[in-house]
């Protein structure tokens, strides 16, 4: 049985969707419209993605650690077809709607070139959502997509990776969140690189991976033994603090450290449900944006392709067509796909089962 929805991290996963949708538009208003903070709040906007993979390992260690106390095919598949049933048919159905955009660009475009980023090679490894796996050099197509990918390699790794984690004890799990940490940074420092938004197509699926299990370990570790301690949250929200107030002033810690070390404290903070924070993000209207933010995030690149594309201005007006027509779409998406082909295709996917 799946546990209750934590609503403050819901609402957190809403307003992460629109941190990336305002960061693939920033050119419109000049970054932050020249004021310092919004420069860097919209500039940043690319690790909301970072914040999604560390959310996302701790609520799927939170709903279905349980399953994998003992390994059997049954749940394994199960979960599957649970997780593939969540992310494919939105996947898929805006894949195809894609295909508008080289259809426009050789009819309409100046030059009629398409270029890399409609490769119908990574259209087709898009099909089976392997598209940075590896196997590409870019990102092209539906760009945010990258990530379901590289996610769906974590669902595919989770089973037998928590069915370890689960036999560990809190020293060795503590470890564990260390190590994911660590091997994070040694691969992109390895590469040159301080910053987790770069080489996406080569180490994007590393990025995911690593710190999805860091949110895994983060979800066991408050199921059996954090889950009571309102303390834990509170002493969260002081070290996110710090974190934040000494990158701020001195920048001495790398983002690579940063990033998901901040994030896995404002979610602990989050969990205490009786937190200021936790109680503004359970508003409705932020928990249906948190509701709605999958079918957010898989369409604003599309509604982003076609603004550019018919207006011949970037500006302020467009930025709020942008915004509104990716809200709606959004909606309708939700209500008329994500959620009733989410049920249809997990009832595919499990038939025959005995």
């Amino acid at each position: 049985m799946l546990k209750h929805n934590i609503s403050s991290l819901t609402g957190l996963r809403g307003l992460a969707a629109w941190w990336v949708v305002f960061y693939h538009f920033r050119e419109a208003m000049g970054a932050g419209g020249g004021h310092p903070w919004l420069d860097t709040l919209f500039g940043h906007g690319y690790l909301a993605v970072d914040l999604f993979f560390v959310l996302s390992g701790f609520v799927i260690a939170y709903n279905y650690a349980h399953f994998f106390t003992h390994l059997n095919w049954s749940d394994v598949r199960s979960f599957y077809a649970k997780r593939i049933a969540r992310i494919y048919p939105l996947h898929i159905f805006l894949l195809v709607l894609f295909l508008l955009n080289p259809i426009a660009l050789h009819l309409f475009s100046v030059s009629g070139e398409l270029g890399s980023r409609y490769d119908p090679a990574y259209f087709l490894l898009s099909v089976f959502l392997v598209q940075n796996w590896g196997f590409a050099q870019e990102l092209a197509w539906n760009i945010p997509a990258w990530s379901i990918s590289t996610e769906l390699a974590a669902y595919l790794m989770f089973p037998l990776v928590v069915f370890v984690l689960k036999r560990l004890s809190v020293p060795l799990l503590l470890l564990g969140y260390t190590s994911f940490l660590a091997a994070l940074y040694l691969i992109f420092h390895a590469n040159g690189l301080e910053s987790l938004g770069h080489e996406i197509a080569r180490l994007g699926l590393y990025r995911c991976a690593l710190q999805f299990f860091m949110g895994a370990v983060l979800g066991l570790l408050w199921m059996k033994y954090f889950e009571a301690r309102s303390t834990i949250s509170r002493g969260a929200l002081l070290v996110a603090v710090a974190l934040i107030a000494t990158q701020w002033m001195s920048g001495w810690l790398s983002n690579l450290l940063f990033v998901p070390l901040t994030f896995t404290c404002t979610i602990l903070y989050l969990l205490n449900e009786r937190s200021l924070g936790s109680m503004a993000l359970s508003r409705p209207v932020l928990v249906y944006l948190g509701e709605i933010s999958y079918s957010t995030y898989l369409v604003h690149y599309f509604v982003k392709d076609w603004v550019k594309f018919l207006s011949a201005e970037f500006g302020l007006l467009q930025f709020f067509v942008y915004g509104f027509a990716v809200l709606v779409a959004s909606m309708v998406l939700y209500r008329y796909v994500e959620v009733p082909f989410r049920g249809r295709t997990f009832q595919l996917l499990q038939f025959g089962k005995q």
